[in-house]
């Protein structure tokens, strides 16, 4: 790789928020250059159109924001295509309305009253509830009961954390609440859509006036990047970032098979969660329910989430254990002695950040670089 001129910024990543960083920086009239590992941009919100219809390479993802400027944004590089999500969690033939609701209680508890479905869950809550709390498989029925942890939850969350519940540990942030109505819309942020030309085309438009350089993996090329770059804004790994000094930090990894079936409709929704203890896969995404497409053939993906290891699969979050939480803390305080060094985005914060939490996050770190520079 030759680099042939200076920059204000080097930034790492080309995913949100590295492009959305190097966005107010050209703005600024910054000099920026950004180096990408991967042959696109966009990070795991990289999209395609193929036959007409957008595909997420890397899974799902949904916009959803209360925040405007977050929402403004998108809107300016993207004619922006509202609407409002749902999703069903299926197990085997059963479908089950998520999160959970008044709607889902009627398939548990069959059509009564709101009141009589109220009452149901509470006796069923009464009934479940251990003695202790002491993983998380008692953490779960002690907030939904035993006949909704049963259908939807046990298997789900098998899936999900690659170990039965009773074999982790309890999660103090986290709440499955009941929400006491039958709006069956997955968010409730105000503003809620997909840009219609795909999340690729945004961020290409975000990066116009940067200099891009793919297929560029950072740790090859650091002292050459170092050298012409007088700020890094880094968005990767921290274990990388220090060369595995406190040893690896361990993430579950995300493996996407992506099929095409010559259908008009392969599933009745466009996101459907699988608690059904015979199927690997823990979601299936058809992306044509989530644009205009009039293709007449669809794609549906479906994913699994394994063990991570970077040459078979992609990093989906990170393992929340006390271990591997101090090893991350170990790491953190390492980058509060850089200078010229700036963390952002989901994996230098150990977060499986929403998008417009990552776009947020983007622009209030620009602004305190571009304060700091006057």
């Amino acid at each position: 790789m030759k680099i042939s001129k200076n920059y204000d910024v080097g930034i790492i990543g080309c995913g949100f928020y590295g492009a959305v960083f190097a966005n107010q920086l050209i703005k600024a009239g910054k000099k920026v250059a950004i180096f990408e590992k991967r042959s696109h941009v966009g990070g795991k919100y990289f999209t395609m159109d193929y036959k007409g219809t957008i595909v997420h390479k890397y899974g799902p993802h949904l916009f959803h924001t209360n925040n405007e400027e977050v929402y403004n944004l998108i809107k300016q590089y993207s004619d922006f295509q509202n609407m409002e999500f749902e999703a069903v969690v299926r197990n085997k033939n059963v479908r089950f309305t998520y999160p959970l609701n008044l709607t889902t209680l009627q398939v548990i508890y069959g059509f009564k009253s709101d009141e009589e479905l109220i009452q149901e869950f509470n006796l069923d809550l009464l009934t479940s509830k251990p003695d202790k709390i002491e993983n998380r498989e008692q953490q779960v029925l002690s907030m939904v009961g035993s006949n909704i942890y049963n259908k939807i939850y046990k298997n789900l969350e098998r899936k999900i954390f690659g170990k039965s519940l009773d074999k982790l540990s309890v999660i103090d942030s986290l709440q499955y609440s009941l929400d006491c109505s039958h709006d069956n819309k997955l968010y409730k942020d105000k503003y809620q859509g997909l840009p219609k030309e795909g999340y690729t085309k945004v961020i290409e438009k975000l990066i116009a006036g940067a200099d891009l350089f793919l297929d560029t993996e950072y740790y090859e090329f650091k002292r050459k990047i170092k050298k012409h770059c007088k700020t890094l804004v880094f968005t990767g790994a921290l274990d990388d970032f220090y060369d595995f000094k406190f040893g690896k930090l361990k993430y579950r990894g995300l493996s996407i098979v992506h099929e095409e079936y010559k259908l008009e409709s392969y599933q009745d929704y466009a996101i459907e969660l699988n608690s059904s203890s015979k199927d690997k896969f823990f979601r299936s995404t058809e992306y044509k329910k989530l644009c205009d497409s009039t293709s007449k053939t669809t794609i549906v993906s479906k994913e699994v989430i394994q063990r991570y290891s970077q040459a078979h699969n992609e990093i989906y979050e990170p393992v929340y254990t006390k271990a591997n939480l101090e090893r991350f803390n170990q790491y953190l305080e390492l980058t509060k002695k850089e200078t010229n060094v700036i963390f952002g985005g989901s994996l230098p914060v150990f977060k499986n950040l929403e998008l417009d939490e990552t776009i947020e996050m983007a622009l209030e770190d620009a602004k305190k670089y571009l304060a700091n520079e006057q």
